[in-house]
């Protein structure tokens, strides 16, 4: 492995010395275009922003859990997104907002299924060779249900999410589309990373982030 992992508070740091790192999101269940993916960069780091199951995906198509066991199986790393956490949470009994959505649910996760989903992290520290990083997490840390881009101000972008002179730009999911927001005075940016189910990814190269489409 050319990459290395440690644990911390819920936040997996990563040691990147080889490029690209592929970064995805949003893949919902569309495993063709991570299949493709994979074939394409075979030999390349695979990072995901969460949401790899869907709460909207009906019981009896089994589609969650074939995403799950894909992700598993390929040991793809992967941050928990808003419907990995919602999933859990039905599956417990206790996921009233995913109840609100979607009504009485059963999603027939296994155990494995479960314990993938609750080990997932809330966030990755990309640490590049000269020692500088990327933060990546599905959208705000403290609520995955948040939309980011309301964010305008730079006290608001300070009060969400915790940097350094050290980071180059945090990097989300959620929204389904690419964007970048720069705040004055403040070197660190906020990029989104396009929705994989629709063809979207996004390449971590020696220059920086770089928008990809399948």
């Amino acid at each position: 492995m050319w990459y290395k992992c440690r644990m911390n508070y819920n936040i997996v740091e990563i040691k990147v010395d080889k490029f690209p790192v592929v970064l995805v999101t949003d893949s919902h269940c569309d495993l063709f275009n991570i299949q493709r993916l994979r074939q394409q960069y075979k030999d390349n780091l695979i990072i995901c922003l969460g949401d790899i199951v869907d709460l909207f995906n009906e019981n009896k198509d089994n589609k969650n859990q074939e995403s799950i066991e894909y992700f598993i199986k390929n040991k793809i790393l992967c941050l928990e997104g808003n419907h990995e956490q919602q999933l859990v949470a039905c599956e417990s009994g206790n996921g009233l907002l995913a109840r609100n959505i979607v009504g009485s649910a059963d999603y027939n996760l296994t155990q494995q299924h479960l314990d993938f989903l609750r080990g997932l992290p809330r966030g990755f520290k990309l640490i590049l060779p000269d020692k500088k990083h990327y933060l990546c997490y599905h959208c705000k840390p403290k609520c995955l249900w948040s939309f980011v881009p309301d964010i305008y101000t730079c006290t608001d972008f300070i009060r969400e999410f915790t940097f350094n002179s050290d980071t180059n730009a945090i990097l989300i999911g959620h929204h389904h589309k690419v964007f970048s927001l720069d705040f004055p005075d403040i070197s660190c940016k906020l990029i989104g990373i396009g929705a994989l189910k629709f063809g979207q990814y996004a390449l971590l190269t020696e220059n920086g982030i770089e928008n990809k489409k399948l």
